[in-house]
């Protein structure tokens, strides 16, 4: 062997696995984009990006309330009197918070996943355990309510 095919040879760097850009839409548009801001940030933490993982957290939580406010005057619904029942009820109201979430997804699977993992140099994370928990914790709900 030549020392210098020796020296050219470098191994090839480990590839982190981080949840995929449709698994972050996928999980905003059918349960909420509050849930894909939390895959999002352990994405950024597991490349060691802490601070941006917390302020897409932030962006999750502000994004969920102002769509929740939007969604209520958009329908021009009184604030004080509006109960779950109501919301689910009204039929615009599901296609509103729809379309809402489906922003919210893209918001953050078009932009904020785009600005953080640029490239080929990762793999796709399984979506089973985050989605188990959901499972677990809305069965949890429901059999509290």
């Amino acid at each position: 062997m030549d020392t210098e095919e020796i020296e050219d040879f470098q191994p090839e760097k480990e590839k982190t696995a981080i949840y995929s850009k449709w698994a972050i839409l996928d999980f905003s548009v059918f349960f909420s984009p509050f849930i894909g801001s939390i895959l999002l940030m352990l994405n950024l933490r597991r490349i060691g990006n802490k601070t941006a993982g917390y302020l897409i957290l932030v962006f999750g939580i502000v994004y969920i309330i102002a769509a929740e406010i939007v969604l209520i005057k958009l329908l021009g619904l009184d604030i004080t009197h509006v109960t779950p029942q109501k919301l689910v009820a009204n039929q615009q109201v599901l296609y509103y918070s729809k379309a809402l979430d489906i922003l919210g997804g893209a918001i953050l699977a078009e932009y904020f996943f785009k600005k953080y993992f640029k490239g080929d140099s990762y793999t796709s994370r399984s979506v089973f355990p985050p989605l188990l928990i959901i499972m677990a914790i809305f069965f949890l709900l429901s059999s509290v309510i």
